[in-house]
């Protein structure tokens, strides 16, 4: 830690009389720094650690002594710093013509909650949410209108625009059958998971018109 030791003096004007008081300078005002201010949002934000659990952290580790509000004061501040930022992602993220869109447990003070994203190439906007819905997929995508990439979630199933079934899934799903003792489904999933992993390369490198008539042709037949 490196702390800083302010004296502040104050003296009566020989002149006048007052007296006048210095006053400690605004960006020393809240009494933490912005490398502890981070590091306590950081405990209590990313990692869903509670106030006590980042005081004890605090004190045993680094040897300061802190009250919870002190700890609740820096995540005050911390987030009304991050807000408009945090607007402005979902701003760029709404305007997306494709997004990807996924949930996954998350705790907060013990309790379960859901993190949701809606990324796109450019960025990704998170959203904690109490449940696992259709009404919180709304209140993350807002009026938002696109191509989505989901998982098989019947949310993501029941969207009504057009939707693209995430390929690392259906990689994954191939890959299961793949694996089986089945012959024959193995065998139609090792050539599934082929077909999907040329797709994804297809991304990067476009296929021609003749490589991509021979891609369509072997996906119908599969």
């Amino acid at each position: 830690l490196d702390v800083e030791h302010l004296i502040l003096y104050r003296g009566r004007c020989p002149h006048c009389g007052k007296l006048n008081k210095a006053l400690v300078p605004h960006e020393r005002r809240t009494g933490f720094g912005p490398r502890l201010s981070a590091l306590v949002a950081e405990l209590c934000g990313m990692h869903g650690d509670s106030r006590r659990a980042a005081q004890d952290f605090l004190l045993s580790v680094l040897g300061l002594p802190i009250s919870q509000g002190g700890i609740q004061n820096i995540l005050d501040r911390a987030s009304q710093a991050i807000e408009p930022h945090y607007e402005a992602i979902g701003e760029v993220a709404h305007t997306a013509a494709v997004n990807h869109v996924d949930e996954t447990s998350w705790r907060r003070q013990g309790k379960l909650k859901w993190l949701w994203v809606l990324a796109s190439s450019v960025v990704a906007f998170f959203m904690i949410h109490d449940h696992r819905s259709r009404a919180a997929f709304k209140a993350l995508i807002k009026d938002w209108q696109g191509i989505l990439v989901a998982d098989g979630y019947g949310v993501y199933r029941a969207w009504v625009g057009e939707r693209q079934a995430c390929l690392a899934h259906l990689i994954r799903e191939a890959q299961g059958l793949a694996d089986r003792k089945n012959e024959e489904l193995a065998r139609f999933g090792t050539w599934a998971r082929e077909e999907l992993r040329r797709l994804c390369r297809m991304a990067k490198e476009p296929p021609s018109v003749g490589e991509w008539n021979m891609f369509y042709a072997r996906f119908i037949r599969l």
